[in-house]
């Protein structure tokens, strides 16, 4: 199951502009900004490594590659915190 967008901060006429929260890393990122491999979205700084994890996995053990939730560099538990203190700090 791939992650949800989470987004911090709507933007009121361009979705672009929308402040989101990268799925591979946790960091606050402009949606417009993301880059998308496979389905799977990073920002720009942790973009190449979330690329390279995808290439290994998919040519190594397809069935992980598969299960998405293994692609992205931040366990669950982990982002799952990140985004709760991202949505304190951006929405009060």
């Amino acid at each position: 199951m791939k992650r949800p967008r989470v987004v911090l901060q709507k933007h009121p006429s361009d979705m672009m502009l929308d402040i989101s929260v990268c799925r591979n890393c946790g960091r606050p990122v402009m949606y417009g900004n993301l880059i998308n491999n496979t389905g799977h979205d990073a920002c720009p700084s942790c973009y190449e490594g979330l690329r390279n994890n995808i290439e290994h996995i998919r040519n190594n053990n397809y069935d992980l590659y598969r299960d998405s939730d293994h692609l992205y560099q931040m366990k669950e538990d982990d982002y799952q915190e990140a985004v709760r203190k991202l949505k304190v700090k951006y929405n009060g």
